[in-house]
């Protein structure tokens, strides 16, 4: 009786690695593109639900709330909750605070930013206060200051300068603040 080895040649272990290799060279840049993408995805959700938070935190303490967000030449990443000492009025003469205990100043994720604005549109919100932040002030009764030549909509441009198929979002606000992104 002969004793035979078993095994793999050198060539079909070369076939397999090259067929490895080919199906990794396709597969890789989709999941970094699939994974870049989520990960914005991911922070524009989260901006969303501050923002809608800020506006249930008006309704249910019945003074009004503010979201102030600053724009820049590179882009930042920071905004802030406040509530006002009112429930409806004067929202420059209102005296306002930042939310307590680390729910008031919040950042952006890294691979998001509020873009500069190079030209003021119709739809993009004031700053009521004069401290630099463009501000979504949310009354009691859930409706949003709407920006001065704006009646219908009015937006919050988010942008990324990751490799994905969607480089800029619009978080649209209705008179009536309800909340959408575009």
């Amino acid at each position: 009786m002969k004793a035979r080895q078993a095994g793999y040649s050198l060539t079909e272990m070369l076939t397999v690695v090259a067929i490895v290799g080919l199906l990794a060279l396709v597969t890789v840049p989709s999941f970094i593109t699939f994974y870049q993408s989520n990960k914005v995805k991911t922070s524009v959700r989260n901006f969303v639900t501050d923002l809608r938070a800020c506006r249930q935190l008006a309704i249910s303490t019945g003074k009004q709330t503010k979201l102030g967000y600053n724009t820049g030449p590179t882009g930042t990443r920071s905004y802030t909750l406040y509530q006002g000492d009112s429930a409806f009025g004067l929202v420059q003469g209102a005296t306002w605070k930042v939310l307590p205990n680390n729910r008031g100043v919040k950042f952006l994720d890294d691979v998001i930013y509020f873009p500069a604005k190079t030209n003021a549109s119709p739809q993009d919100f004031t700053d009521y206060d004069q401290d630099g932040d463009l501000d979504l002030v949310f009354y009691p009764d859930g409706a949003v200051k709407m920006p001065p030549a704006s009646l219908s909509a009015a937006a919050v441009t988010i942008q990324t300068d990751q490799n994905v198929p969607k480089r800029q979002y619009q978080i649209i606000l209705s008179p009536s603040g309800k909340v959408s992104t575009r």
